[in-house]
């Protein structure tokens, strides 16, 4: 199965929105990027980090809280998000991956 934070990644980029990535430092690793591999790369480059959605129009869609754990299930790798309209919608979705988690 797709760990939860690319499959959310993935998601919110189709839909056309844009992440922010903080893993721990005083600045965000990635501001706003639309591009996948680059923010897999600093999703995954610490133990945990915030992925921060935003419409192209800069509204918040929503924030999720990625674990990186050795012994994590693929879904637990988001293990927070914020209850959003869109954070709702891609759940629902990755929900129906999983077989209706």
């Amino acid at each position: 199965m797709i760990n939860a934070h690319n499959h959310l990644i993935k998601y919110a980029l189709d839909a056309g929105h844009r992440i922010t990535v903080w893993n721990g430092g005083d600045e965000a690793e990635v501001e706003l990027c639309s591009d996948f591999a680059e923010v897999l790369e600093h999703t995954e480059a610490a133990d945990d980090a915030n992925l921060m959605i935003y419409s192209q129009e800069g509204k918040f869609q929503g924030e999720a809280f990625v674990i990186h754990g050795w012994d994590m299930q693929p879904e637990e790798m988001v293990a927070d998000y914020t209850v959003t309209p869109f954070m709702d919608a891609w759940n629902d979705e990755y929900s129906k991956l999983e077989g209706g988690a």
